[in-house]
């Protein structure tokens, strides 16, 4: 089997049996001497058990198959999707159980098939002729699952076997519909290859076992195979020809515990060079079924033996999120009383963080890697990473890290490079598809019972929700609240009674997401984990309530949509600290890593604020730098991207219309911060050097893009598989049409 990249064995550690040590990608340590020193004092464990961490990643590791061990089905599938995978992830495969993405040591081959406009034959029946691609290559057997857009919504129908013929085309057939007459509908055929035999073997290369390790890893069985009977998962310890059993379960993915299973098993009596086998059978026999067993993420983890891990991560984004409308930030409306009366005052918070974008899927990829949107290209309409990359995620990752992220509905869809060094990427989807619904409870359950089988480990948790997101739904006991009181109707632009109320139930959704948060903190409390976990509480943009003419964020960068929320809290943080400095979203990235000593990446364009945190008292203004956002959903007279830049309060947005056509606004925020009062065509002039700003950083992100992609192969990123279920989410949030 080819081995897939990414070794988390440290730079210049001597590599088992001639394997060539792993070379760490490029990256820098911005260090601020005394603020470091004090953060890393405060947050040393004393007397506690070190945590554990990986030590060998068996997904990362080239592999050795013992002659004839090696079932032609099992195979490590390298992917495409991205030609800028980075070197730590690229070629990772990948499995999906219940929209949770594990990597895992081998996938099954599966393919996506997509038609837009497919003609029913009257009856509703269809026949279609397949082509499924090299990884299909001298199979006998495929099972399909087909999907069906009709009536407004997607809809998954029974699944079928295929008959993959050497001499002839592979079909499909099934009853799509019910049709009276001929129509078009759209179809997708998700299909897998059917493994021609009932076992598998996979044997690692030799490796270095420490004492006291355990072995972490998860066993799962793909649901095309959920009705087929039990697998048994084997794991055995081998030196030489001698293999020693440490786990033995068999699997029914038709009972109650039908997801991932994650497991540990103590490898503290095999220590030294030895190499690991994991084995399944299918109870079945292949004459009667199949099935599709995955195994998840194999890791080996030791206790941390050199001492110089920073705290935990916990990255917690409250989707849609404006400051202003938390009583944190001096709202009216009682909205946030956890965050302004609890985790504040133990916290650093931030007055004027700024988003880049002003939708969700560009500004998170900001948070994951300090670039731009128009950098790193993920702006719009499910376009994937454009550029090499590494991640907040890749980083800790190779330094030994357990990462999960939780996130919900389509936007933030595995595929387009937000699940890059994720162990875990689990995508909460909505369950009535035309409405999606905010899952804050679901995503933070998930988050706890994530952390109580991680906690002994060094662990980056990143959470996402859309709870504070259109449609607002507030729960019962939330729906009443903030009745008769009109004192936060929409300042400027136009107030109506039916804005008034979607603010209002906007506020409620607020209400809710902070009484979560406050639940969520109480547990970490008694859990011990916030002494040493550095915990991020912000937003990817806002939302406007015809401020500007406009209901949602399908709108230039105007401060309601920028103007977002940020606390750090942890070891080293300055508690009760209100920062005024305008601080830019690629910050994040580069500040996180160095606040826990990792390096951060050359790519990162963002300025570490771990100095103000350190500063006894900052002062206002010390730190000037023009600040830009970009909207990349904008109403169709406008060509995307319209841009914006701030330099302290002076503020000019661009948009262009779909003829080409140049339109500018420029805005005193110290005076006008609702922005109301465009003061270009009389300050033309006061305004050249923000419009040369403009200029100059297009320029900058296309010398950036440029320079990321120069040494990479050529050819464009292909897009991500056509997902029904993302689709139709994504139509129901407004983000495709």
């Amino acid at each position: 089997m080819h081995g897939v990249t990414g070794d988390t064995r440290r730079a210049g550690a001597e590599a088992p049996d001639g394997q060539p040590a792993y070379t760490a990608p490029p990256i820098m340590l911005r260090n601020f001497g005394a603020a470091l020193a004090a953060i890393a004092a405060l947050t040393s464990c004393g007397g506690a058990p070190p945590p554990l961490i990986a030590v060998h990643r068996l997904v990362n590791a080239p592999y050795r198959d013992p002659a004839g061990s090696r079932p032609e089905h099992l195979i490590t599938r390298v992917r495409t999707a991205f030609l800028q995978a980075p070197p730590s992830t690229a070629g990772i495969p990948t499995a999906t159980i219940d929209d949770d993405t594990r990597t895992v040591l081998a996938a099954h081959p599966r393919v996506m098939l997509h038609w837009p406009r497919l003609q029913l034959s009257e009856g509703g029946n269809v026949e279609l002729a397949l082509s499924l691609g090299d990884g299909f290559a001298g199979a006998t057997r495929a099972t399909a699952v087909p999907h069906v857009f009709d009536a407004g919504s997607w809809h998954g129908l029974p699944p079928l076997h295929l008959e993959i013929r050497p001499d002839g085309p592979t079909l499909a057939r099934f009853h799509a519909a019910e049709s009276d007459l001929p129509r078009p509908v759209r179809v997708a055929l998700e299909v897998h290859r059917i493994p021609e035999v009932g076992r598998t073997s996979h044997r690692t290369a030799e490796l270095e076992i420490p004492s006291e390790s355990f072995l972490d890893f998860g066993l799962g069985i793909l649901e095309p195979a959920r009705d087929q009977g039990a697998v048994r998962f084997q794991v055995s310890v081998c030196r030489a020809d001698a293999c020693t059993p440490v786990f033995d379960e068999s699997v029914d993915p038709g009972g109650s515990e039908a997801g991932w299973r994650d497991r540990r098993v103590s490898l503290a009596s095999h220590s030294g060079r030895r190499s690991i086998r994991f084995e399944t059978e299918y109870a079945g026999g292949v004459d009667r079924g199949f099935s599709l067993p995955v195994w998840a993420n194999p890791t080996i983890l030791a206790p941390d033996t050199r001492g110089d891990l920073g705290p935990n991560v916990l990255l917690i984004s409250l989707d849609t999120l404006r400051a202003d409308h938390l009583s944190l930030y001096g709202y009216e409306r009682e909205t946030s009383p956890f965050l302004r009366d609890t985790l504040g005052p133990r916290s650093s918070v931030f007055d004027a963080y700024v988003s880049t974008a002003t939708t969700t899927d560009p500004s998170h990829m900001t948070m994951f890697t300090s670039l731009s949107p128009s950098v790193h290209g993920v702006a719009d309409k499910l376009t994937p990473l454009q550029v090499p990359v590494i991640t907040l995620a890749e980083v800790l990752r190779a330094r030994g890290y357990a990462t999960a992220a939780f996130t919900e509905n389509g936007p933030l869809a595995h595929g387009r490079g937000f699940e890059l060094g994720f162990e875990a990427y689990t995508e909460n989807q909505s369950p009535i598809f035309l409405l999606p619904p905010g899952q804050v409870k679901r995503t933070f359950a998930q988050a706890r019972n994530w952390l109580e089988n991680h906690d002994s480990q060094r662990f980056f948790l990143f959470l996402h929700t859309f709870q504070v997101h259109s449609p607002y739904e507030p729960p019962p006991g939330y729906r009443q609240l903030f009745d008769g009181d009109d004192s936060s109707a929409p300042t400027g632009g136009r107030s109506t009674r039916s804005a008034q109320e979607l603010v209002s139930d906007y506020d409620r959704e607020i209400r809710f997401v902070d009484d979560e948060l406050r639940s969520l903190f109480e547990w970490l409390d008694r859990r011990d984990l916030t002494a040493n976990t550095v915990l991020v509480i912000t937003s990817d943009h806002g939302e406007q309530f015809q401020e500007h003419g406009i209901q949602g964020h399908k709108a230039p960068p105007f401060e309601e949509l920028t103007g977002i929320p940020l606390l750090v809290h942890g070891p080293g943080i300055p508690a009760g600290r209100r920062i005024a400095q305008p601080i830019s979203q690629l910050d994040l990235m580069p500040s996180l890593l160095e606040l826990i000593g990792a390096p951060v990446p050359e790519q990162a364009r963002g300025i570490s604020f771990a100095g103000l945190l350190a500063e006894a008292e900052p002062e206002p203004g010390a730190r000037t730098r023009p600040l830009f956002t970009s909207g990349w959903v904008l109403p169709n007279e406008f060509q995307v991207p319209s841009l914006a830049v701030r330099v302290n309060e002076r503020k000019l947005i661009r948009t262009r219309t779909s003829d080409g056509v140049d339109h500018y606004s420029y805005f005193d925020l110290s005076n006008d911060p609702g922005e109301m009062r465009n003061r270009f065509s009389g300050h033309r002039a006061e305004a050249a050097d923000l419009m040369a700003l403009l200029r100059e950083h297009e320029r900058d992100a296309k010398a950036s893009r440029d320079a990321l992609r120069a040494g990479n192969l050529p050819g464009e990123p292909t897009p991500p598989a056509f997902d029904p279920q993302r689709d139709e989410q994504l139509r129901a949030l407004g983000y495709i049409e």
